[in-house]
């Protein structure tokens, strides 16, 4: 479709909500849900989302008086009250508590199930792990990986050996062929190995010779946040 010649046309299947939306402050929630949805011809979902988004204890409150939470729900309901076929989430759960987090993603989940295609921009790596089918990263303007999350972390640099040690040398870690990057927080370290078999018996080897004790030793898989640092020190590296 065209958005010069089709834009209202456009406009009745797509649905947005902003990182911040511009409501009037002293607007109560019930106005600014009877002002959007004299936006569009014929019924909206209205009655059905305040039931869903639990907004109905909100409505004779002023929007400016709500939590960061509620405001998202708020805004959400705007963006889909005419039950868009696509819709845009400019950073969902953005100053949004873990338990509020959670409940934005229930949200978003039982729109993707009533048909919705929803775009989510976001910083948590977690959020896109949790919500999407699939997954672009984006760094310096391009996209430096398209899958979904499943696949993109089945990327050999995001599994890792993960041990704790009170001797072991970072820089050893460092030195190993196969290693991509090692992390260390006090005695526990995080290697991410193209090769963990080979980086394994290496470790151990090391640590039987030089007398070191490893516990909780494990192999593990990393998360997309792990995959997004590893595509930043490729950029930085070059």
């Amino acid at each position: 479709m065209n958005p010069e010649k089709q834009l209202r046309e456009l406009n009745r299947r797509i649905g947005v909500q902003f990182q911040a939306t511009s409501i009037q402050k002293k607007m109560k929630v019930k106005e600014a849900l009877d002002l959007f949805s004299s936006f569009y011809k014929g019924t909206t979902q209205k009655d059905q989302l305040i039931e869903m988004l639990g907004l109905g204890e909100k409505l004779n409150v002023h929007f400016e008086d709500l939590s960061g939470g509620w405001k998202q729900r708020v805004t959400l309901a705007l963006a889909t009250l005419h039950q868009p076929e696509l819709l845009f989430l400019d950073e969902p759960s953005m100053g949004l508590d873990p338990h509020a987090r959670r409940e934005m993603w229930g949200m978003i989940r039982t729109l993707r199930d009533n048909g919705s295609t929803i775009v989510v921009t976001t910083h948590y790596m977690e959020e896109a792990e949790k919500l999407c089918d699939r997954v672009a990263m984006i760094y310096s303007g391009e996209i430096k990986a398209l899958n979904n999350p499943d696949a993109l972390l089945d990327d050999v640099a995001t599994h890792y050996l993960a041990f704790e040690s009170e001797r072991m040398s970072y820089e050893y870690l460092l030195a190993l062929g196969d290693v991509v990057r090692v992390e260390k927080e006090e005695a526990e370290f995080k290697v991410f190995s193209e090769n963990l078999q080979h980086t394994a018996y290496q470790i151990f080897t090391y640590c039987h010779d030089e007398n070191i004790e490893l516990k909780n030793f494990k192999f593990d898989r990393g998360s997309l946040d792990d995959l997004f640092v590893q595509y930043l020190e490729k950029e930085k590296t070059g």
